[in-house]
């Protein structure tokens, strides 16, 4: 009789046990659901909430900081046109040398490069070297030219009178008569800090020194003649050059050499804007020059459109 009731009990208690094994284990199934359908869509977005508050950026400061007092009074960016940033390369105040208010004498940097093709590239498009007095200086002085021959000095006052401009008093005359224009002031310029370059090869020599470098510059000139508060004869467009520059030792100084000379598929019109110039250099690995400014040209309205 007692082993038939000990029998009893143990069979008790393992069904017990099976049992609570059971619900623990229907508690898992229940919790996991693996009969339930797996999606890949993700949970809805949160509601939009507004941006934290954010203290603008003072470029002005920032830049006066970063490169000096000679930043100030102008207007720096960052960004320009949805995509052209400022570069490291300067136009103004970089060489160690000037003549008729053209740099030379750059630093044997790639910046220094940069800015020795800016000078040439505004220097090309000047009304100073149309001019028979400031145009002797230029071949005089500037590293890599050299003095007129008389056919030089004659070819150069030719295309000086056949742009509007008297090449001895540099008075604004009638190209076919050579008239002196009453009131006329000829305008004729381009403007790096206004455009944009893109660097595209770059040699170096021992001691990771800059030897030489392609590149092409990006920007806005004006052209024509004033005739007293009138300016609807002044242009403006795009002018653009590619150049080969390469570092002379002999004359401690970049020679910029231009290989094109091209005017870009840009409208001619009063305010090009960066907007323009974004849309002209399509953002491929074009930037603006670290001294980029906003503030109008002198005299012209050209300004961030």
């Amino acid at each position: 009789m007692a082993r038939s009731n000990h029998h009893h009990r143990g069979f008790s208690i393992s069904t017990v046990v099976i049992v609570v094994l059971a619900v623990v284990l229907a508690v898992v199934v229940l919790m996991w659901k693996p009969w339930a359908t797996i999606t890949t869509t993700p949970p809805p977005p949160p509601a939009d909430t507004p941006p934290p508050a954010t203290t603008p950026v003072d470029f002005d400061a920032a830049a006066a900081s970063w490169y000096g007092e000679s930043s100030a009074g102008d207007e720096r960016v960052s960004q320009v046109a949805d995509g052209l940033w400022q570069c490291a390369s300067r136009t103004e105040n970089v060489g160690a040398a000037a003549v008729v208010g053209f740099e030379y004498k750059m630093p044997r940097t790639l910046e220094g490069a940069v800015a020795a093709a800016a000078q040439k590239a505004r220097l090309l498009s000047s009304t100073e070297l149309w001019t028979t007095t400031t145009r002797a200086q230029i071949m005089e002085l500037m590293p890599g030219w050299a003095p007129d021959t008389d056919q030089e000095a004659a070819d150069a006052a030719e295309q000086a009178m056949a742009n509007g401009l008297d090449p001895d008093t540099g008075a604004a005359v009638d190209p076919a008569t050579g008239v002196v224009v009453p009131d006329g002031e000829v305008w004729a310029g381009a403007y790096p800090r206004y455009g944009a370059y893109k660097v595209w090869w770059v040699a170096y020599q021992a001691g990771h020194q800059p030897q030489a470098v392609e590149m092409t510059w990006l920007m806005p000139s004006l052209w024509g003649t004033k005739v007293g508060t009138d300016t609807s004869g002044i242009k403006m467009g795009y002018v653009s050059y590619s150049f080969l520059v390469w570092w002379s030792p002999e004359l401690g100084d970049w020679m910029p050499n231009v290989y094109q000379d091209t005017t870009p598929p840009a409208p001619t019109v009063v305010n090009p804007g960066y907007a323009t110039l974004a849309e002209v250099t399509q953002h491929q690995d074009w930037c603006v020059p670290a001294d980029a400014t906003e503030a109008a040209i002198p005299g012209a309205r050209l300004t961030k459109s």
